[in-house]
């Protein structure tokens, strides 16, 4: 029988977490919570279950714990979530809002914070309140911040000649006495010599896949699997060579022994979009690690091929990126591959899958949509998308004037205490001229000094309290208008961008009848 009280308790703890003792921060979290449950009756009598992700970040909603306790949400079983703080729910001011203000009062779930004091039962019927709004636009921020400093320590490793990526390039192997440099795979820089031979004999990519799927060459996935087991498998049952593959080892320049590094620029920070650089802004090492081609015969390779339209240059891919913002987010329906488009008359882009060339294994997209038309559709849901994040992502008008008047209270009180420390500063000179008059004995005014000297820490004390709160509202203010002005400035779109596609998009699946699409949104509610 299924349980339809549950009260679930959620922790997680970063893999990038400075505090990294795993075990132990999980174990703290869970103990808070269960703690705090114990303690309160009406909390007891909730069927108790623990859920959470260790080594996970909380800049979005993908970690298995929290998909667990969203099916959970889903199936209609939970009564009550608590965590220890905020951020251990989410770093996203946009999830967080979107939870605490719509779905979970939807489903009448509780939501507690512990750190945090929220309780969502004292706040029923009223928005999330004020102190919660600023800590998740600021825990969102600090997640950003150090998200950029990992990039920048990665960067920092690369510089060093550091191999850092979780993949080798195909030919290599990490070594074992040294985990950040890179060796020879002997059986795989074997089928990369004969690759680059048959470029020299003249033959194009695709011919070159083709000969060597007829010699039975193993792919570089299936020389991975020989050495551990690995979850992705072909669509087709069976792994085959592609032009792609055969172009991508071709121009890979750790061939001759060059390390490429830093090529790509992050489209925001904290994201997980990404745009690649043209080549000649790369940072390299040279001779990093042993070589498999000779690097005169690589040039000979680039320069024969770069030149003509066996291979199209990734910088060349870059600018069509620019002019088709869809490009490589448009998928079938069907076989789930990436669909691709050809130029029509006047200017019209039929869209195609190759799979259905291929195989009629599955119910492959077939239609006479054009690119333009998709584009079209894919604009109107993202506007649609822009008017829900401008309703829940920001505070209301209301909320920002009562942020305001408490920074005018707090700047009030800092003028009164302010005010207040002058005139002790001012009592210790009339003491000091008084003490110098005879007026008073050493002893008289060592004591009363004493008395105004910890009076006037006690307000620089309060003082700088009031400073620090006062700049984390301004801070919340201006962070929230920030994400207006940035969230805004898409309203008006007339067409599709590669920033927007970057910002909103993660995949497009057509299918078959006449505009039938699934749009699978980054960061989308589950």
């Amino acid at each position: 029988m299924e349980l339809n009280d549950l009260l679930i308790s959620y922790s997680r703890l970063s893999k990038d977490d400075p505090e990294r003792d795993e075990s132990s921060s999980i174990y703290y979290q869970r103990q808070i919570i269960s703690r705090y449950v114990q303690s309160h009756a009406d909390l007891n009598d909730m069927n108790y279950e623990e859920i959470y992700d260790d080594g996970y970040s909380g800049t979005n909603l993908e970690r298995p714990g929290i998909q667990r306790v969203l099916e959970l949400v889903k199936q209609g079983r939970v009564k009550c979530i608590v965590v220890k703080d905020i951020s251990r729910f989410s770093r996203d001011f946009i999830d967080i809002g979107r939870y605490l203000e719509r779905i979970f009062p939807f489903m009448d779930i509780r939501f507690i914070s512990i750190s945090d004091e929220y309780d969502s039962k004292d706040y029923l019927g009223k928005p999330m309140e004020l102190d919660m709004k600023f800590k998740s636009i600021l825990a969102d921020y600090y997640c950003k911040d150090t998200s950029q400093k990992i990039i920048d320590e990665l960067s920092a490793k690369k510089s060093q000649g550091k191999f850092i990526a979780g993949s080798t390039p195909f030919g290599y192997s990490k070594s074992k006495s040294e985990k950040h440099k890179l060796v020879i795979e002997p059986r795989e820089a074997e089928v990369v010599k004969r690759i680059f031979l048959y470029a020299l004999d003249g033959l194009s990519v695709n011919k070159i896949a083709r000969k060597l799927n007829e010699e039975g060459i193993p792919t570089p996935l299936e020389f991975q699997k020989m050495k551990k087991p690995i979850s992705r498998e072909s669509a087709f049952g069976k792994y085959i060579w592609s032009g792609k593959s055969v172009h991508n080892i071709l121009t890979n320049e750790a061939y001759i022994g060059t390390m490429t590094y830093d090529k790509y620029r992050q489209v925001a920070v904290g994201g997980k979009k990404k745009k690649l650089l043209p080549s000649s802004e790369w940072k390299r090492i040279y001779n990093n690690h042993e070589s498999i081609i000779e690097e005169d015969i690589f040039d000979l390779i680039q320069e024969k091929y770069s030149s003509g339209t066996e291979m199209q240059t990734r910088g060349r891919k870059y600018q069509n990126e620019e002019k088709y913002p869809l490009m490589g987010k448009l998928f079938c329906g069907g076989c789930k591959r990436t669909l691709y488009f050809t130029k029509g008359e006047k200017m019209d882009h039929s869209i195609k899958c190759r799979t259905s060339y291929l195989t009629q294994d599955y119910d492959c997209y077939d239609e006479d949509q054009t690119y333009e038309e998709v584009s079209e559709v894919v604009l109107f849901q993202i506007k649609q998308r822009i008017k829900q994040e401008m309703e829940l992502s920001c505070i209301t008008i209301t909320e920002k004037r009562q942020f305001e008047k408490q920074i005018e209270g707090l700047q009030r009180e800092l003028t009164d205490e302010e005010s207040k420390h002058d005139a002790m500063e001012e009592k210790i000179q009339e003491l000091l001229i008084q003490y110098h008059r005879k007026q008073l004995s050493e002893m008289e005014f060592l004591k009363e000094k004493s008395v105004l000297d910890a009076k006037v820490l006690s307000y620089e004390r309060y003082s700088e309290d009031l400073k620090h709160k006062i700049t984390e509202y301004q801070n919340a203010i201006e962070l929230s208008d920030q994400r207006k002005d940035e969230i805004a400035q898409y309203g008006d779109l007339d067409e599709l961008t590669m920033e927007l596609v970057s910002r909103y998009i993660d995949k497009v699946f057509l299918y078959q009848g006449y505009c039938k699409m699934e749009i699978v949104w980054k960061k989308e509610i589950h």
